[in-house]
């Protein structure tokens, strides 16, 4: 209870530390903060720590305090010169059922990808949408879903394998995608991708 009570009245001043992303321990650390609606960091490491810190598909969910704490611990954590990749959600018009389930709080722009980098005193060296090959069949499915009508929380959503071929087919396109991302920035995309540096 005095616990609880702590982290209700310090939201983000407590870390907990667990064996690696994935693990019961830290399972429990992301169910106790689900279950009791609080905010605990889960960054047990020293300041310049890391040459790179990556994260996939999380601030989307984060509110707008969280994000810029987060934001700063990542900025923390890294090394002068260190890396941060970044993957996120992206495009508003492209929330649906995914994003009910995926609990996303938005979904980025570049420009709110900028203003977040800068906010966190880090400087962008790429910036490109992503998935960009299936924009128009996402873009279709999410519109549908919209006028439908969305979910409420605790929908199955999207999570679904699709039959052998036609998995076979989206690897093949993702596949050529990301041949070209190496070369050349998307203009749209369902997820945007960000490489920041530490200076």
């Amino acid at each position: 209870k005095g616990l609880l009570e702590f982290v209700r009245k310090n939201p983000g001043k407590l870390n907990y530390g667990s064996a690696g992303t994935g693990t019961s321990h830290h399972l429990a650390g992301e169910l106790f903060k689900l279950q009791t609606k609080t905010f605990i960091t889960h960054i047990p490491y020293r300041t310049a720590s890391f040459d790179l810190v990556t994260s996939f598909d999380v601030l989307q969910s984060l509110d707008a305090d969280q994000e810029r704490q987060t934001m700063r611990e990542f900025a923390r954590l890294l090394r002068p010169g260190g890396a941060l990749v970044l993957n996120v959600a992206a495009m508003e018009l492209l929330r649906g059922d995914h994003s009910v389930l995926a609990g996303e709080v938005r979904r980025y722009s570049r420009p709110m990808m900028r203003d977040a980098i800068d906010a966190a005193g880090l400087r962008i060296e790429r910036l490109t949408y992503t998935n960009g090959v299936l924009f128009p069949a996402i873009l279709a499915r999410r519109t549908l879903e919209r006028c439908r009508g969305l979910p409420q929380v605790g929908h199955a959503g999207d999570f679904a394998i699709p039959p052998a071929p036609v998995n076979a087919a989206l690897k093949s396109l993702l596949s050529v995608e990301a041949a070209v991302v190496r070369h050349a920035t998307l203009p749209v995309g369902s997820s945007l991708m960000c490489l920041a540096r530490k200076d």
